[in-house]
């Protein structure tokens, strides 16, 4: 959808009124308003970063003044600001400027070809990195040792794969000092030859953490910088950062550099990253750090970056298991609710329903029904599940992209570990959240585990489920319910509802004009929407060449 360049001009052809004059005005548009009524506006006009006038071109006009910046938008389609209410910007960062990038590979050849390009014109010694943003399911296999020393037989080779396992080859494995005497540490697993004992190169789980400290360092700063860059290019204007400093080192620092910097073109709302391996002491003391700005007052922080609770994974990525004792794991949710603190739990299948177990109990002590805890990636679900979800007033989310595209159903909801197999489970059954009223909204998990970096491709599998007969293709949703699961619904799970979200007037000033209209535009166009321009504030952060 190409209507040419978008017309900024001065309205000196329109007479200003007694009404104090706008910033700026943009006309002639296609503005999805996501309000209640979900309105269709031509047209808006902002002044000190917030909308004074949402409504027709003949309307906002009289918000001219002389010195008022004008945009045409020409009939393009415009949508509050996008928000990807799980996602983790500096990891985004980090694939997309890792040495090769695989995340649109078909087969392994694909791999091995880069991957011997990349090795011919290395330095010596070098380590080869490669994006982590690609899964076994665009593939035919995972990669063998010999395959991978076949074409870096010189460098050494980190290939991540999602955010769980990787894999090394032998010049690697050597300058890491894994042999066949290397245990597994606890939560993961060094992969040994069945015959030999000697080690494969491929790792999972906290296996990994040597080698991360072994590679040449992309500082937080470069990743996130480089991840709100594309964040803004496809409309997005605030993130949900999940479990801050759990995976990437320093990140926190590199959220207020950029900010102080003016280089954070989005809002940032984080989650600090706790894990069994921390004393009660230490996240006792987040906790009550955070208790004194909590998410019912609006989080730690300020419209632009801010913390709002604690985020923690209880399952062993290679087992299913536990990873928490019951009981610190009770006394740390005991304490967040005393403290209202907002908790989400990553558990995919095995252990939600303990975990659901324990958020009944703290409940009863200390309720948690205003403070948006959350399980994050429960798709299988029981009819039981949605009724605990509105008593306890949880949070849901989903990144069907992942989920459907980047892992495909057969694997993630056929094959993982824990799940359920009676013939009654749900399948990410998101109409049954809206019959309920529970709060939801569509996210990418980008920077974590996921292929596909973009939140629109989560809201093309949303409204198209049909593509995936026998994997819960009954629950499509509409493209208007898409649309709010990723504006207003991850408003709600940001705490920013009454400030963004929709376009209303009063609300911050964040706008996305699409290449694309997601109402109307073909299936398949959905999933590569891009931005034409992004407007935070009221300023425009992002124009497309």
């Amino acid at each position: 959808m190409n209507k040419g360049p978008l017309k900024k001009h001065n309205m000196a052809d329109y007479t200003p009124t007694n009404i104090s004059a706008a910033d700026t005005i943009l006309y002639n548009g296609n503005i999805m308003t996501v309000d209640a009524k979900f309105k269709i506006a031509q047209a808006v006009a902002i002044r000190d970063g917030k909308f004074i006038a949402v409504g027709r071109d003949e309307d906002i006009k009289a918000y001219a003044g002389k010195k008022t910046a004008i945009i045409d938008l020409t009939k393009r389609p415009v949508t509050p600001g996008i928000i990807d209410s799980h996602t983790h910007p500096v990891g985004v960062g980090r694939n997309l400027l890792a040495d090769v990038q695989i995340s649109d590979v078909t087969c392994l050849k694909d791999i091995f070809d880069r991957l011997a390009n990349a090795q011919a014109t290395a330095t010596s010694g070098k380590w080869l990195t490669t994006t982590a943003s690609w899964y076994v399911g665009q593939v035919e296999r995972r990669p063998k040792l010999d395959e991978l020393d076949a074409v870096t037989p010189k460098n050494p080779l980190w290939l991540p794969l999602g955010a769980y396992e990787g894999f090394m080859n032998s010049v690697g494995i050597k300058l890491a000092g894994i042999n066949k005497d290397t245990p597994n540490p606890p939560g993961g697993i060094v992969y040994k030859d069945e015959k030999t004992g000697e080690p494969t190169g491929h790792l999972r789980g906290t296996a990994m953490k040597p080698i991360k400290d072994l590679l040449p360092p992309i500082e937080p700063p470069s990743g996130l910088r480089k991840a709100v860059q594309y964040y803004n290019s496809i409309g997005v204007t605030a993130v949900c950062s999940e479990g801050l400093d759990y995976y990437f080192h320093r990140a926190l620092e590199a959220y207020q550099l950029l900010k102080y910097s003016g280089e954070l073109n989005i809002r940032c709302v984080l989650t600090l990253g706790i894990s069994e391996g921390m004393s009660k002491e230490e996240i006792f003391g987040m906790t009550r750090a955070l208790s004194c700005s909590g998410l019912p007052r609006g989080g730690l922080g300020d419209n632009l970056l801010k913390v709002i609770g604690l985020k923690t994974v209880d399952e062993n990525t290679a087992t299913g298991e536990p990873l928490w004792p019951r009981e610190l794991l009770r006394d740390v949710l005991l304490e967040a609710a005393k403290n209202k603190v907002s908790v989400r739990i990553h558990a995919v299948c095995a252990g939600v329903g303990d975990i659901l177990d324990l958020y009944r109990e703290v409940n009863r002590q200390h309720p948690i029904t205003d403070l948006r805890w959350a399980v994050v990636h429960m798709h299988m679900q029981t009819p039981e599940f949605i009724k605990t979800a509105k008593e306890l007033g949880l949070v849901i989310q989903h990144d069907l992209g992942f989920a459907f595209i980047g892992v495909g159903p057969k694997t993630w909801y056929g094959e993982i570990h824990g799940a359920p197999k009676h013939p009654g489970r749900l399948i990410a059954p998101v109409p049954l959240y809206l019959k309920e009223g529970i709060p939801f909204s569509l996210n990418s998990d980008a920077g974590g585990a996921n292929n596909q970096l973009s939140v629109w491709v989560s809201a093309y599998v949303a409204c198209n489920r049909k593509k995936w007969p026998g994997w819960g293709d009954e629950y499509g949703i509409s493209r208007e319910d898409a649309l709010r699961a990723v504006t207003i619904g991850g408003a709600f799970r940001l705490g920013m509802e009454n400030k963004i979200g929709s376009v209303e007037v009063g609300k911050l000033a964040d706008l996305a004009v699409l290449s694309e209209n997601p109402l109307t535009c073909e299936p398949e166009k959905i999933r590569d929407i891009r931005a034409e321009m992004t407007i935070l504030n009221g300023q425009i952060v992002y124009e497309a060449n």
